[in-house]
């Protein structure tokens, strides 16, 4: 998942996916929040959710 607020489209989308037994994969560093502590907080959440869903460019480049 990429885009911008990541303290609320990409969080309550992952936890949709999620709810809904998606493996997902959040790019770090190509998302952003609303503020610097909602972000990190937003992404610790996901992280809690699903081990491994936080990735970064290189990650997802190097899987290509």
């Amino acid at each position: 998942m990429i885009g911008g607020l990541t303290d609320v489209c990409i969080h309550y989308t992952a936890v949709d996916a999620h709810q809904h037994d998606y493996y997902i994969k959040v790019v770090t560093d190509a998302v952003a929040g609303s503020c610097k502590e909602a972000h990190y907080a937003a992404l610790n959440a996901i992280k809690y959710m699903q081990k491994n869903a936080l990735v970064t460019t290189e990650e997802v480049e190097n899987l290509l």
